[in-house]
């Protein structure tokens, strides 16, 4: 399973490709994203940074975030710190064209990250990238990390424990059936919400009925206009304007939008369309 905004590989030592969320800092990874793609985080960070609030009024208390393939943790930056994709990206982009080693970047991020009042959001980060998820957690972007492919292996013990506190799984990218199980396996007691950006009708379909198969109710959210000027379609591509929603029956009798706290005239409008009760 492989996140799907991050897909440029760059040439590496003796022209060998090295794929961005292999290296040990995240300029390649920045600079191989493109306009759309910051578009789609923008759009990600927008509806899980909702939702996360949602989480935490339903539940109360501190909400513990399951970042799913994050690779260096864009999102989650994008949801505890009020940047947009433009500006972190376009930061790592610059970074990239100076003659930094990797410990002179990660001492910059710390204070750039460290500078911004401490969120009240704590962010698990799952990938199958170790390079990856070191750089996040030593930067302050993730506060725990899990190395793992949950599409070809169960999470192991010390993993199981960190996802079973989990009260939000988001996903940016491609879900695997497999590691959706497992997700939902390692959580016997309480199940955490599931949130993903809308995927393909089919896809969708899939992800859906395994949710329901799991006891959840799955609603369709639409996400919120984005509040910038210059968020504008791109010629000959879909904007994202949705996300599939999935929380256990119990919770699910609450309204979504009722939930979240007030950011602006324009919450997520949620419309159950399946599911188990």
């Amino acid at each position: 399973m492989r996140q799907g905004l991050q897909t440029f590989e760059p040439a590496g030592q003796a022209g060998r490709p090295v794929a961005p969320l292999r290296q040990k800092d995240p300029r390649a990874a920045a600079c191989a994203l493109r306009g759309v793609d910051r578009l789609r985080l923008d759009a990600a960070a927008r509806l899980f940074g909702d939702v996360a609030r949602a989480v935490r009024r339903s539940r109360g208390g501190p909400t513990r975030l399951l970042d799913l393939d994050c690779g260096f943790g864009f999102v989650s930056a994008l949801i505890r710190w009020p940047l947009r994709a433009e500006q972190l990206l376009d930061r790592y982009r610059a970074l990239a064209a100076a003659a930094l080693g990797v410990e002179d970047l990660a001492l910059l991020d710390q204070h750039f990250f460290r500078a911004w009042p401490r969120p009240d959001i704590a962010v698990v980060g799952l990938d199958a990238s170790a390079s990856a998820l070191r750089y996040a957690r030593r930067v302050g972007v993730l506060d725990a990390t899990i190395c793992a492919d949950l599409e070809t292996a169960a999470p192991k013990p010390d993993d199981a424990r960190k996802l079973a506190g989990v009260d939000l799984v988001i996903a940016a990218g491609l879900v695997g059936e497999q590691s959706l199980s497992r997700l939902f396996a390692a959580c016997p007691e309480r199940k955490p919400w599931f949130v993903c950006l809308a995927p393909r009708s089919g896809e969708g379909r899939i992800l859906a009925d395994l949710c329901a198969a799991h006891g959840f109710v799955v609603e369709d959210l639409a996400i919120a206009p984005a509040p910038f000027a210059d968020a504008v379609a791109m010629p000959g591509v879909a904007p994202v304007t949705g996300g599939l929603l999935a929380r256990s029956a119990a919770e699910a009798q609450e309204p979504v939008a009722r939930l979240i706290e007030s950011t602006g005239p324009e919450p997520p409008r949620a419309r159950r369309v399946r599911g188990r009760r």
